[in-house]
């Protein structure tokens, strides 16, 4: 009977992270992910704010921007106290990106 490590899936992981093909499509994605926020604002701050974070065995495409959470799903923004809050629309980069990503 075959035996199967209990680490196995893991092992498999790390051995598929390292493989230039999964590289290529963490930078890929990330593009992505960049065009998606740089058609929504002005400075490109959002935008540069993007990058991949490496772990042990994923890469994760995230953002340093304290307020990417706002951006990516939308906010109430208020002017002056006196004024009613209006809706501002979330972006949805990193959404619109997997979407194309996996097409």
């Amino acid at each position: 009977m075959a035996r199967v490590l209990k680490r196995a899936e893991k092992l498999a992981a790390k051995a598929a992270s390292r493989q230039p093909a999964f590289a290529a499509e963490v930078a890929r994605v990330e593009a992505l992910v960049r065009a998606e926020a740089a058609k929504h604002t002005d400075t490109g701050a959002f935008a540069a704010s993007i990058h991949v974070e490496h772990g042990r065995i994923d890469s994760h495409i995230v953002s340093d921007d304290p307020l990417a959470w706002h951006k990516e799903f939308g906010h109430l923004a208020v002017k002056e106290r006196s004024q009613a809050a209006r809706w501002v629309p979330g972006t949805f980069a990193f959404t619109n990106a997997a979407r194309k990503a996996v097409r």
